[in-house]
């Protein structure tokens, strides 16, 4: 029987921009007891969490090698915050 892994699609944040986004959860942290915030490494979503089979991984690896991006460097404007529900606990973000 096949086991569903969890996964999903982000882009990643260069290492400065990720230290400082670190920094602000590590105040959260303090501020409000949000320790859940730094289990996760700074992203922005690009797809949701998602269910796969196991023996389907190899698959999802191969089609993320084909795909070919002509996408040049940008740059993310960040503006206030909100709010949704998680399984366990609400998630912030920016």
């Amino acid at each position: 029987m096949a086991t569903d892994k969890l996964y999903f699609i982000a882009i990643l944040p260069p290492a400065e921009v990720s230290a400082e986004i670190t920094a602000f959860k590590t105040d959260m942290d303090v501020l409000y007891s949000s320790k859940a915030a730094l289990k996760s490494m700074p992203h922005i979503t690009l797809k949701a969490p998602f269910k796969l089979p196991t023996e389907k991984c190899g698959d999802l690896l191969q089609w993320f090698s084909n795909l070919r991006f002509g996408t040049t460097p940008f740059e993310q404007q960040l503006k206030n915050f909100g709010c949704f529900d998680n399984t366990h606990s609400k998630v912030i973000f920016c």
